[in-house]
């Protein structure tokens, strides 16, 4: 029918108000094609509109629809609609779900979300309906120091779910590019079997004969390692960098190296400062950057060698 509106049209809009938009062009529509009748059926038409748009509105959320209404559409016949006490008896199951199916349509997934709680909180749904499948949550709940009495709300473990796995595949990708960048020619490698996690993450949850419950948990722990051990560089690089500047460079070690070349005797002082500043002439940003990398390089490639022998 030409005029119809086009839910589309609205989409752009705050759902009060798209939904407000939406039913004031249906209304406009009503009096263009009802010009000929009597206005007492005619306002009876635009009631029966506004009040049948109504019961896809939560009963919470009317107010607000009807008020975005009045300003789309300020009509006498929208005031004793909206006005008027609802008639309508929700004392049946089949009453109640006729009026919620109507509406459910209309939530959106957080409003869906909150609904399905305020049922399991009211005692209306059972705590294992609400969680679905009747999957077993006591290893999470150990793990988050629950008790076993304590309830889990399933879609909102997914949310979590959906959030840890994707910082866990960042991490991955973060911290093994890290580590490549720093030592091209380590041994220590990420394992090409494992492929890339956000790859073995959906096979696994697809049900797929691999990977494996112990192949993912490998893959999460090597990663982990990884990360804790590069963290735990940092604190090396200081110490480390002034053990080897000393070796190099402290007072004893110019002495021993001066005379280790031949160079005792006379004008030994004059000797020392003179290779001391030969050997500084070697100190610049390269050199620097090139030591401290070599000393992360180090202290990960012991500790994650370690790790793989302990097993921890």
């Amino acid at each position: 029918m030409t005029g119809v509106p086009n839910r589309s049209e609205f989409a752009l809009l705050p759902a009060e108000e798209a939904w407000a938009a939406e039913v004031a062009a249906r209304l406009r529509l009503v009096l263009a094609s009802g010009a000929d009748e009597s206005n007492e059926d005619r306002s009876a038409r635009l009631e029966e509109e506004v009040l049948r748009s109504l019961e896809l509105v939560p009963q919470g959320q009317r107010p607000l629809h009807v008020a975005m209404l009045r300003k789309h559409f300020p009509s006498e016949s929208v005031a004793k609609a909206t006005d008027r006490p609802s008639d309508r008896k929700l004392d049946t199951p089949e009453a109640v779900i006729q009026v919620l199916s109507a509406a459910w349509a209309n939530f959106t997934a957080d409003q869906k979300l909150s609904f399905r709680q305020e049922l399991v909180e009211s005692g209306v749904v059972e705590v294992a309906t609400a969680q679905g499948d009747g999957t077993d949550f006591s290893d999470v709940k150990q793990r988050l120091g629950l008790s076993a009495t304590e309830q889990l709300v399933s879609q909102k473990l997914g949310k979590l779910c959906v959030q840890e796995s994707e910082f866990l595949i960042r991490l991955d990708q973060l911290v093994w590019n890290t580590w490549k960048a720093l030592a091209q020619r380590s041994a220590l490698k990420r394992d090409a079997a494992l492929g890339d996690m956000r790859l073995q993450f959906r096979r696994y949850l697809k049900g797929d004969s691999e990977p494996t419950d112990l192949q993912i948990a490998q893959q999460i722990e090597r990663t982990r390692q990884l990360t804790a051990v590069l963290i735990g560089s940092i604190a090396q690089i200081g110490s480390g960098y002034v053990k080897r500047h000393q070796t190099r460079y402290s007072p004893e070690a110019i002495r021993d190296l001066v005379k280790m070349e031949g160079g005792g005797g006379f004008g030994f002082d004059s000797k020392c400062w003179k290779k001391y500043a030969e050997l500084a002439s070697e100190i610049n940003e390269a050199t620097i950057q090139a030591e401290m990398v070599e000393i992360v390089v180090k202290y990960v490639e012991e500790l994650m060698k370690g790790m793989v022998k302990t097993g921890s």
